[in-house]
Formats: structure tokens, sequence, C-alpha cells
């Protein structure tokens, strides 16, 4: 199912990939379903150099530049931060920020309204209303680029 908004011609979708409403795929990602389903939430944005498999992310979630993320589940309105690692069976919850550079090492169990950062990454605050709402924000500007 594939009613993604705009999937760049570089990016590679391989397997079972459920793509929602509104999904950005920008260049040289990649999507992989090996062992489960890939499901993409309304409204993600997947930025360059993003690695996915075996992963479901929630909807208004922003995927920065040379993410990966493996086997692991992202909540709604979360932004995993560039060149961040998520590993297996990790949860993150909803409304959550994973500050650049950061490894959430597998197994973790982030709680909604957090922001974590570092190796391992850990808890640095709560979620800010002004997080969210930036955050929405620039889906809204990076969307409107493929209208």
């Amino acid at each position: 199912m594939n009613n993604a908004l705009y999937i760049d011609s570089t990016a590679i979708i391989k397997g079972k990939v459920v793509l929602s409403e509104g999904v950005v795929i920008l260049p040289y990602v990649i999507i992989r379903s090996s062992d489960k389903p890939v499901i993409i939430g309304k409204n993600t944005v997947i930025l360059e150099f993003s690695f996915i498999e075996d992963s479901i992310i929630g909807e208004n979630c922003i995927v920065s530049h040379r993410a990966v993320i493996h086997k692991a589940k992202i909540g709604r309105n979360c932004l995993i931060g560039i060149g961040s690692i998520i590993l297996d069976n990790t949860v993150i919850g909803d409304n959550c920020i994973i500050g650049a550079g950061s490894i959430v090492l597998s197994n973790k169990n982030i709680p909604d309204n957090s922001v974590y950062a570092g190796y391992p990454a850990k808890k640095i605050r709560d979620i800010r209303k002004e997080d969210i709402e930036s955050l929405l924000e620039n889906i809204k500007n990076i969307q409107s680029q493929f209208k």
C-alpha cells in the first residue's frame, strides 16, 4: 500500500512496506522488510540516506539524515535526530526526540514525552509543547515542497 506524497527515484523500498498518506521519502533512503512489514505512518518524513528495516514508525515523525532504525517501533510525533541509531526491539513512545548521533540500545523502552540523547541514549529532559509544534511545522514545510 502506497499513499506517499513523494518518493525520490533514488530510494530503495523492498518487501512488504506500507507508506501512509502524506509520507515523504527523500534521496537515498533504504526501507526494507525482511521478517516483518515496515509501516510508515501518516505525514512522516524520512530524510536522506536513512535506513529502516522491519520497523513501525508512527504518524507525524521526522527521521533525520543517516538515521538507522532496525526492528523497532517509533510512536507518533517523534524526531529521530541526524545519524541516530535505534536498535532491535526498542520502543519509543509518542512525542519523543532522540538527539543527533544518539544510539538507543536494543530492548530499550523510551516513555512518552521524553528527550533522549547520547551513547547510550539517556533521558535529558521532558518534551516541551514548543518542541512538538516545531516538529509539526517542519513536516508541513517539507511536505509543501512536494505538493
